[in-house]
């Protein structure tokens, strides 16, 4: 048994060392996949992430990314709550839990409303009425426009909304069926 010994504790030393190896090494030759969730088609977050996703994938070629488009900021960020995303690309502002953290704030959003030119409306007031594309249900803008109508006390029933996408939204107002799209 004693004859045996130096080469039981040299297994062991070598076992020590080799395991810890083999799974580090393995871990670093797998793939993984990054779900994304993105955003509307024809918005500004789907372009986006698949321009982030090329880029990374050049870099970084074990890392394979999944893109979810969505109906918009609140969808994602129930992707993100749930765990069916890793990660997503969220307009300002949009509520979640504090499950969910934000990693690099890309750029600072405004909402937009545009009109067409010789549209009467000169303030926000002035949609009063009209037709308007107010961004899909599950939207960031929806929800910032919902936020603005009750700050300025304006009641749902005062406007006729749209949830049209904005590049449906935008076309319906250069073909004259909307009056303002918010995006």
């Amino acid at each position: 048994m004693r004859r045996l010994l130096p080469f039981i504790l040299a297994a062991a030393v070598l076992a020590l060392f080799a395991i810890p190896w083999l799974v580090y090494y393995r871990d670093q030759t797998k793939s993984h996949t990054l779900t994304v969730s993105t955003g509307q088609t024809g918005g500004v977050y789907l372009p986006l992430a698949e321009a982030m996703a090329a880029a990374d994938s050049r870099d970084h070629p074990r890392l394979n990314f999944k893109l979810l488009p969505s109906d918009g900021s609140v969808m994602s960020m129930r992707r993100l709550e749930s765990g069916e995303a890793g990660l997503a690309l969220l307009q300002n502002g949009t509520p979640g839990s504090n499950n969910v953290r934000v990693i690099a704030p890309l750029y600072q959003e405004v909402l937009h409303i545009l009109v067409h030119a010789d549209s009467p409306a000169k303030t926000l007031r002035d949609l009063h009425g009209m037709n308007l594309a107010i961004g899909p249900e599950q939207s960031g803008t929806r929800q910032v426009v919902r936020r603005l109508f009750s700050h300025y006390g304006f009641d749902p029933g005062e406007f006729h909304p749209s949830f049209d996408n904005t590049t449906t939204a935008c076309q319906d107002l250069i073909d004259g069926n909307l009056d303002a799209v918010f995006a």
